[in-house]
């Protein structure tokens, strides 16, 4: 009689049965992972996308004469529109749309896979959002030097220093109602302030 060694039919189908096993869980396992790595990046665009506005837009008010957004002057009186946003983001900044490489990464719905949307609340100001994988939507804003502070016409502003330097801000001080007369500083200068 020969006595010959090999695997018994039964020993093969535990053994794939086992290797089937792990193949699903590493399967499962992978794809959390890509998952995760496209929310990471996702995160990190916008971020990103944020800085890179925010860049721009001060520029404008470091230098009046600058040019922003690859071609609009921070002379303008009107604050640039979104398309000019959008634009400089998908045409000349090399931003990839994690899910999906093919499709640009700034879009007009946030709750597009992927996509960062940017939207203009109120003039001159910015909203960048997205919408990560738990339904939560994450949102920053940028204020530029053509944001409205005070849109309201009806209420009072009153300049008043704000620094060592002889520069004045106006500041909304409220309704003109009573007013108080304190003392603000040590050599007895007194000023009229809204109390």
């Amino acid at each position: 009689m020969k006595n010959n060694k090999g695997f018994t039919l039964i020993e093969l189908l535990v053994a794939i049965v086992i290797l089937g096993v792990l193949a699903s869980i590493g399967v499962v396992q992978f794809t959390s992972y890509i998952t995760s790595a496209k929310e990471t990046a996702l995160e990190a665009n916008h971020k990103n996308i944020s800085n890179l506005i925010n860049s721009e837009m001060v520029k404008c008010l470091l230098n009046k004469n600058s040019i922003i957004l690859n071609g609009y002057s921070c002379q303008e009186t009107n604050p640039p529109e979104l398309i000019n946003v959008e634009n400089f983001i998908n045409e000349k900044n090399n931003i990839k749309n994690p899910y999906s490489p093919s499709n640009n990464i700034v879009g007009k719905d946030p709750c597009v896979t992927g996509t960062i949307s940017v939207a203009s609340p109120s003039i001159g100001s910015y909203s960048i959002s997205y919408i990560n994988n738990q339904k939560q939507t994450i949102s920053s804003n940028i204020n530029t030097k053509w944001t409205q502070i005070n849109p309201m016409p009806t209420t009072i502003w009153t300049p008043i220093n704000t620094g060592p330097s002889v520069c004045w801000t106006p500041i909304n001080t409220g309704p003109p109602t009573a007013w108080t007369t304190i003392i603000t500083g040590a050599n007895n200068i007194w000023t009229t302030i809204r109390p």
